[in-house]
């Protein structure tokens, strides 16, 4: 991997916590930010789709950058 390389998948990170809910009306897991890696997301409500199957709960949000679009996928899976 070269350094500029290195330097994108590091600016493109983010990162942040807080509690959530989830809204079955909306289908959607939503974080209340209490602090992130650049202070940028602190008090927002972030949302996020989910998938679950199971005992697996899939975040699959959706975006457009650059002309492109994307779809993000963090899975977790219920520890036994």
């Amino acid at each position: 991997m070269t350094p500029p390389e290195k330097q994108a998948l590091y600016d493109a990170y983010v990162a942040y916590f807080g509690t959530y809910r989830v809204d079955d009306t909306k289908h959607v897991v939503v974080t209340d930010v209490k602090a992130d890696l650049y202070d940028a997301f602190i008090g927002s409500s972030q949302e996020r789709p989910y998938v679950l199957e199971g005992n697996t709960l899939r975040l699959v949000p959706e975006w457009e950058s650059g002309g492109k679009k994307w779809t993000g996928v963090r899975e977790f899976v219920r520890a036994k």
